[in-house]
Order: structure tokens, then sequence, then C-alpha cells
């Protein structure tokens, strides 16, 4: 008998066991999503009640946002305007059965539940879609290789949300895609998987796009396969057809088993021209960003078109959707990753295979040496060494050390509010809505990452970007915009962080520091606290009032070191503490943030000039000013 070491076969199962450990590692400690508190809280809410929401019991606005005026409507009209869909009725339980999940794990096991729950799901992912890339007659290596290139891209989508079982089930779907161009009779389970997906995640809508394109490329090659011999050998039997049209047909069905019936599918196609557009995920990815994504799309690209004429015309229309999808927001790189897997396996072998017939390389292909590469232990060996090196790297950064990012929460600030009774609605960030749903359930939110209501959205923006001034500006008897939107809520209590993401001051900040209806009561660096300043609220803060302005321009100062230390290449952090520190004489650290400033964007004039007065306090040469570039019909 072999040595284990010397089977080639024991060597391919220990890489993949050795890659989803990998798995582990890699997913199980991040369960810092920001969606992740609401999802817990919609799966302990359902699960207590042992009913799905009829209404949303986390919100103020949902359904009941403020009307504007006709002069407000005539102001906005430059502003991208909410649609008439109705997002809230779809989206209050379009991934029910995942959030019951997601909690049943935190209620047994804290965050580590939901940590494990998660790196299983992942595992289980990654281990169907080896399997199949195997079903798809890649060869061991080559699916060894794809599947650690997929858990590279993967990294950047590690979500603690119901999305991650739609991972799972599209590689269950392509591994089912692959099985019926040999066998076909699994088929037969769709109906199955996509009654389970469509109550776990809305992504199903996505797949049944799948069905629907691989059902039509396999029923085309089914007809066109008489006259054109291209089609013959991967034309699907009559019986294999019909087995697929019939699971097809009842996986439809099966779809509509889903708390919102029809409308689920209409809910995608409502989020893409909508203001929820604007959040990053829907956002095109750049070129300079995940780059293990744009090499694997760019080796699928070059594969195809090297090898098109062997290529399935079913796989090809199917790696062409996901590409597509791809392109058109950042939730479509993984989508692709997952589903294009099994198609790069199967091309990588087809290379290979090609290679290997290829005249030129015959001679060197059948040295001794180059044959037992090629073919025997060593090229797993090799894998295996770079597999226990890559994990120990992933090792280091902690097993089972869940980060929280509590630095993102206003955990003090709620800590805070919790032990006052101030009456009358809370005002609240977007980020903040789904961790003040699960962390501070005795008060609705504003808005949150449900993104039920885009109406309530947008009249978040205006608050949030401070529409119609401050109150000095205004014209006479006239109230800003988002004061009276605050007024129409009846909002007492305003919490908020004082900078952007960007390194910005927030403008509801900077109008709240100068108006006299709003009291500062509470500030710890993270987080700052308004009270509507009225004879109701009078007495309610044992305190007293806190001095506004310097304490604002301390938050400002402690959230944007923050930011430096956490963003370092988030430059609007050091423009803003350059500012900040001018403003209060403290002269060598405002030329450090601007000179650092410069060293990302060098032709900021604005800061230019701000640094060059420092330097002439100093005696020493201004820097020169960035030239404007000429217009073409300039003389």
């Amino acid at each position: 008998m072999n040595n284990w070491c010397k089977n080639r076969t024991c060597l391919q199962y220990l890489s993949l066991a050795l890659l989803l450990g990998l798995v582990f590692l890699t997913y199980t400690n991040r369960v810092d999503d920001l969606d992740l508190w609401w999802h817990l809280k919609s799966g302990e809410t359902v699960w207590h009640d042992r009913a799905l929401p009829q209404h949303d019991p986390f919100s103020y606005t949902t359904g009941a946002t403020a009307p504007f005026s006709a002069a407000d409507q005539q102001a906005l009209t430059h502003y991208q305007q909410p649609s008439a869909f109705q997002y809230w009725g779809v989206s209050l339980r379009h991934s029910w059965l995942g959030q019951v999940l997601f909690y049943l794990a935190y209620a047994a096991g804290g965050f580590y539940g939901v940590g494990l729950l998660k790196a299983l799901a992942f595992m289980l992912t990654f281990f169907v879609l080896f399997q199949a890339m195997r079903e798809k007659q890649a060869a061991p290596l080559a699916s060894l290789l794809v599947t650690f290139l997929v858990l590279v891209i993967g990294q950047d989508f590690a979500y603690s949300r119901p999305q991650i079982f739609t991972f799972l089930l599209l590689a269950g779907l392509f591994y089912l895609f692959a099985e019926f161009k040999r066998d076909g009779r699994k088929v037969m389970f769709l109906p199955a998987l996509f009654l389970l997906w469509s109550n776990l995640h809305g992504g199903f809508v996505f797949g049944a796009s799948l069905l629907l394109i691989f059902w039509l490329a396999e029923a085309g090659k089914y007809l066109l396969a008489e006259k054109f011999a291209h089609f013959r050998h991967t034309a699907p039997t009559r019986a294999s057809l019909h087995r697929l049209s019939v699971s097809a047909s009842l996986s439809f069905g099966a779809m509509l088993l889903n708390p919102n019936h029809y409308k689920a599918f209409l809910l995608p196609f409502g989020v893409r021209g909508s203001l929820f557009a604007s959040i990053e995920e829907y956002a095109r990815p750049m070129l300079y960003e995940y780059h293990a994504y744009w090499f694997m799309l760019a080796l699928v690209l070059v594969l195809t078109v090297l090898l098109l004429r062997t290529i399935d015309p079913a796989d090809l229309l199917l790696v062409a959707f996901l590409a597509a999808g791809s392109q058109m927001g950042i939730r479509g790189i993984i989508l692709f990753t997952i589903g294009a897997a099994p198609f790069l396996a199967r091309l990588l072998t087809s290379l290979g295979q090609w290679l290997g017939r290829r005249r030129q390389l015959a001679a060197f292909c059948q040295r001794p040496g180059v044959v037992r590469l090629a073919t025997g232990q060593p090229q797993y060996l090799l894998f295996l060494v770079f597999l226990v090196l890559f994990g120990i790297s992933q090792a280091r950064a902690g097993v089972l050390r869940f980060s929280l990012n509590g630095g993102d929460y206003p955990e003090k600030g709620v800590a805070f509010l919790q032990g006052q009774d101030y009456p009358g609605r809370l005002f609240n960030p977007y980020n903040w809505g789904g961790y003040l749903i699960w962390q501070y359930p005795q008060r609705q939110v504003f808005i949150d990452g449900r993104c039920l209501d885009e109406q309530a959205f947008f009249q978040h923006q205006l608050i949030m970007g401070g529409q119609g001034g401050s109150v000095t500006t205004a014209s006479p008897g006239q109230v800003p915009l988002w004061k009276r939107l605050l007024d129409w809520y009846d909002v007492q209590v305003v919490m908020v962080n004082a900078v952007s993401p960007e390194g910005v001051v927030v403008p509801l900040v900077d109008l709240l520091a100068f108006d006299p209806d709003w009291a500062l009561v509470y500030q710890d660096g993270t987080a700052l606290v308004f009270l509507r300043d009225n004879p109701a609220n009078h007495g309610r803060y044992r305190d007293g009032y806190l001095d506004k302005r310097p304490r604002i321009f301390d938050e400002i100062v402690s959230e944007s070191e923050t930011g430096v230390r956490e963003r370092p290449a988030t430059k609007g952090y050091y423009e803003l503490l350059g500012t900040v520190y001018l403003n209060r004489r403290e002269l060598g650290k405002s030329r450090e943030m601007f000179e650092k400033y410069l060293n990302i964007d060098p032709n900021n004039a604005k800061v230019i000039q701000n640094l060059n007065l420092l330097r002439q306090m100093g005696g020493e040469a201004p820097l020169p000013l960035p030239q404007q570039p000429k217009s073409p019909h300039s003389w």
C-alpha cells in the first residue's frame, strides 16, 4: 500500500480540508456588520411573536413621512426625487428565516454563535463550490486553486447577515447546473432549493434569473442540435430537458411561497433606480479596488477568448450575465466570483489539456521530472505548504476573537440616553440606526440600514445636510427645512456624530451649534447628544447644559484624530484638523496636518494658502499655488 504522502487522492483531500480550515480562520472573526444589529432584532421579534411583522416596529418614519409644501418641492427640484414604490411592506419580511437563524445562533452563543454560523455557512459554500468544479470535470488542482482565489476575493464580502445564505445556495445552484450536464437527475432538487432560498434571503431573485437563462440555453441547444453540429455534443436529451423544464416550473412556483409572493421580484428593480442606489454597496467597482476580482475577471475573459470553440453556450451566457452584474454594483462581485468559479476551473483544465497537445511543448512535457510535477504529488505538496503559510498569517489575527468595531457605534451615548427620561422622538444618523434598534429598543429610530422608506431616506439626507441653512440666514419668518422636518416629527433628541467618514463636519452639527433652540447635553468623542431647549425639557438634565461651541470643537478634534488613526488615507481629516488647530492657535499641529494633507493631494489651493500663512509666520518662503488649467478658448 502506498504511503499516505505518496497517495495523490489523500493529498487532494488534505488540501481541501486545509483550505476549508483557512475559510474558518478567514471568515469567523468578523462580526462587525452595520446591518447585523437590525437583522438580530428582526429575528428575535419573529421568533418570540411566532409571526411575521405587518408594520414596522422599529422606525417611526416608515410609511408616515412628513409632507413637503409646494415651495419645498420647488426648491428641491434639483434633487433626485423619491419614487412611489413602497419598499417597507416587502422589505420587512423578505429575509425572515435567515434573520431567525442569526438570532438563534446569537441566543445560543452570543457573538461567538454568530461567528460560528457565518463560518459554517462559508465553509459549506466553498465545499459545494469545489464539488461543482469537480462535477464540471475540472482537474483537482485547478479546482483547489480557483477555490483559493474565491476565498481571497470573498474576504471583502464576509457579511454577518442573511446574504451569506445566498452565497451558499448560489453555489448549490451551480452544482446542480454542472450535474445536469453529466446526469441530470439532481435537478429535481431545484424546487426545494428555491423554496428555502426565497425565505432565507431576497437574493433568490438573482438565482431565478440564472435558472431562466440556463433553461433557455439548454432548450435552445436542444432545438438547434439538428441543424448545427456545434450544439450536438452539449445538447441535453429529450428526457433531461423535460426534467429540467418540470423542475424549473416547480421552482418558480416554490419561489412564490414567500411572505411577499410576487412582490419580492419587484424589489431589486425598484432599488436600482431609487435613492438607495447611492449606498456604497450599489456603486460600481473602481479599477483600483478589489484587485483579485479584476484578476479573476481578466483571466476568465482571456481564457474564454482562447478556448471559445470548446465552451458550452449555456456556460457562456451565465458567465456573461454574472460579469455584467458585477460591473453594475459592488454587490455583484461576490456573485460573479462564486458563479464563475466552476467555469474558470474548467477553463484552466482545458487550457492544460490544450497546451499538452502542442507539438512545441510535447518534448518538454515528456521529460520525467515534468511528468512527476504535472501528474504526481509535488504540486499538491507545494500547494499544502502555501496554504499552511497563509493559514499562519491568518491565525496571527486571532482565532475566535470577534471584533465588533465598538468605536463605530455610540455605546456610551446610548448608555447616557438610557439613564434619562427625555420625551419625544430621537433623530439618528443612518449608520447608527441598526445598532440603536438592537441596543436601545425603548425608542424608535428615524432611519436605519433596512432602507424601508425612500422618502424617509431622502428627508434624512436633507436634515443631515442642513437643507435651508441656518436660522440667521433664512428669510424673516422662514424656518429652514431641516428644522421644520425635526419639528414635524416632534424630534426632541438628536444623537449624531460630528464628523462624516469623509472627514467633513456634518452640516447639521454646524447648524445646531448656533441654533438657540437646541442645547448640547452630552459629548464623548464618538457622539453628540442635543436636546430641544424648551420649558418642557428644562431641568431634565441634572448636570446642566454644556457649553456648545467649545465642546463641539473638542468633539470634532477627537473624532478626526480617531479617523486619522483608523483611516489614515482619508485626506479630509487632515484638512479639518489643520483648520481647527489653526483657529485654536496651535500652529505646530496645524502645520503638521496641512503638510500631511498635501502628501495625499498636493493640488488643493485652499490648504496651500493656509500652510503658506503658517510658513510666512516662521519666515519661510511660500509654496507655489497650483496653476489653473487654461481654457481652450483663452488668449
